[in-house]
């Protein structure tokens, strides 16, 4: 991307090269979306930590899988639980029409 002296292309925004620049236009803000209730915005994993107090897995990735599919199939049709969530969903405002 960058050209022989590693500078980023002359068509980048002063704060993607790293340069100061006080007459570049500043892009809008990005306008987030409310948090909606039990969303998970950011999933890190603890695998280090559990390591360290002495956690170890008894069970390896493939037979876990094969296990929860195994799980999965002993359940109703998962159409069932989709619209039971869909209701849910609507019924407590989660997800509503938007005027146009």
């Amino acid at each position: 991307m960058g050209t022989a002296s590693n500078s980023p292309p002359p068509h980048w925004p002063a704060r993607f090269s790293g340069e100061q620049s006080h007459d570049a236009p500043m892009a809008a803000p990005l306008r987030r979306a409310p948090i909606r209730p039990a969303a998970m915005r950011h999933l890190p994993s603890h695998a280090p930590l559990a390591r360290s107090v002495g956690y170890r897995p008894t069970v390896d990735l493939a037979d876990g899988i094969a296990r929860y599919i195994a799980w999965i199939r002993t359940h109703s049709d998962i159409s069932d639980y989709f619209t039971e969530a869909s209701e849910i969903l609507k019924n407590t405002g989660i997800v509503h029409r938007v005027a146009r």
